[in-house]
């Protein structure tokens, strides 16, 4: 809870050891609370993904620790690089500091293609999506398709990485396949 401490450094040298002892007189100031918690650099991501990784809450005290937590749990991310935070003391509130996360927005996701031949199911091909953000919104949809002389199959799947306060995720998957038997 102490963001702002005073740390001053007295020397005291000692030429006959040749020595020098250091005391360093730490005042921790007063208990510090975060006012209120910022984000930049996140144009696409909705502000409550990013709240949902954060360790360190608003109106709670200062734990370096819990911010330090918090952007690592949102570098973790893939849609994000560089996150960097910034502690701002309120103006005329020496108990109280803004945090600020900056971000930067990438683009998280997948396309591929497959095809090949096999004794068994002669030419076969696929393609296959998958947005890691798909609308701001935290969530991984995909969605693919894959196509043989003996089968045909799509899928969509959808998965919530924070389902619960906790961090339990939930997927949701549905599949349509279709089988022709052989000889």
């Amino acid at each position: 809870g102490y963001a702002l401490p005073s740390v001053a450094v007295g020397t005291k040298v000692n030429e006959a050891t040749k020595t020098v002892d250091l005391n360093f007189n730490v005042e921790p100031g007063q208990r510090v609370y975060v006012r209120r918690i910022n984000f930049s650099g996140n144009d696409q991501t909705q502000d409550l993904v990013l709240r949902g990784r954060l360790r360190q809450m608003e109106g709670s005290l200062y734990s370096q620790k819990m911010i330090n937590d918090s952007k690592r749990k949102l570098s973790l991310l893939p849609y994000f690089r560089n996150v960097q935070v910034k502690v701002t003391p309120v103006p005329g509130k020496p108990d109280q500091v803004d945090l600020t996360y900056s971000v930067k927005e990438v683009p998280a996701g997948a396309f591929s293609i497959k095809g090949g031949y096999g004794d068994y199911q002669k030419f076969f091909y696929g393609v296959s999506i998958y947005q890691a953000n798909f609308n701001g919104t935290g969530k991984g949809v995909s969605l693919g398709f894959q196509q043989s002389k003996l089968q045909t199959q799509v899928s969509l799947s959808i998965v919530n990485p924070m389902y619960t306060d906790y961090g339990v995720s939930r997927s949701m998957s549905v599949t349509y396949s279709k089988s022709t038997p052989s000889d």
